[in-house]
């Protein structure tokens, strides 16, 4: 009887946990989000070029046509990569991270779950999908919560939206 209980549960374990790991994926390499029920418009596809301009001659315009919707980039070229030092307390050491990365005069802002913008250099080739903030003190088109792609480059990690590139 003991026996059986204890095969029962076991069998009941090991069905649990490979429901568990075939539902998960078990990758960490790639993430890959369900769509919603519901869904939203879809993206405003634009270049770097095209909103760079636009925000220069008009910006309340550009902000009429952009600000806070999701813009799809395509092959984007990291030009620049703006970081700042950090600590986390007194006595601790001090870390260079990654605060965006700029192509023209856009800047970037990764979703970010696992550090990849800190692996992002000069000249990686990126898709790019994000939330247009306008334009920002520094003169740059802020594009925030970025679902990214790299064509060329190891950032590390792939996060797009589902049904996305």
């Amino acid at each position: 009887m003991i026996r059986r209980s204890l095969h029962l549960a076991t069998s009941a374990v090991v069905c649990l946990m490979a429901c568990i790991l075939t539902g998960s994926g078990c990758s960490q390499s790639a993430y890959s989000f369900e769509q919603p029920m519901a869904l939203g418009p879809a993206p405003v596809s634009v270049s770097i070029e095209q909103i760079s301009s636009e925000y220069k001659n008009d910006p309340a315009a550009a902000d009429a046509r952009y600000l806070d919707k999701i813009l799809s980039f395509g092959q984007v070229t990291v030009e620049n990569v703006h970081t700042y030092y950090y600590s986390v307390g007194a006595g601790q050491p001090w870390s260079l991270q990654v605060e965006y990365f700029t192509s023209g005069n856009v800047a970037f802002q990764l979703l970010d779950f696992k550090g990849a913008q800190q692996n992002v250099q000069a000249g990686y080739i990126l898709i790019l999908e994000g939330m247009c903030k306008g334009m920002v003190k520094d003169g740059h088109v802020l594009v925030t919560d970025c679902w990214y792609k790299s064509i060329q480059g190891d950032i590390g990690t792939v996060i797009t939206r589902a049904g996305s590139y």
